[in-house]
């Protein structure tokens, strides 16, 4: 069965807040957050117990990976 990944609302706009300071900031290579975003997500589907597990976050199972 495939994993499933959820990204909470919280951090989809945090990742789109980042991504758009990337696209006015670094013009050069605007897709850069997007691209390491999905392959650390793509990492995490294949190795689901990569990264640090987070004691106090409100959900289990939480991972924190710092790529």
């Amino acid at each position: 069965m495939p994993l499933e990944l959820f990204v909470s609302r919280r951090a989809a706009r945090e990742v789109e807040r980042v991504v758009q300071w990337w696209v006015v900031n670094r013009p050069a290579t605007p897709g850069a957050v997007r691209q390491d975003l999905q392959a650390a997500l793509n990492l995490l589907l294949v190795q689901p117990d990569i990264g640090v597990r987070v004691n106090e976050a409100s959900s289990a199972d939480v991972r924190r990976l710092h790529p």
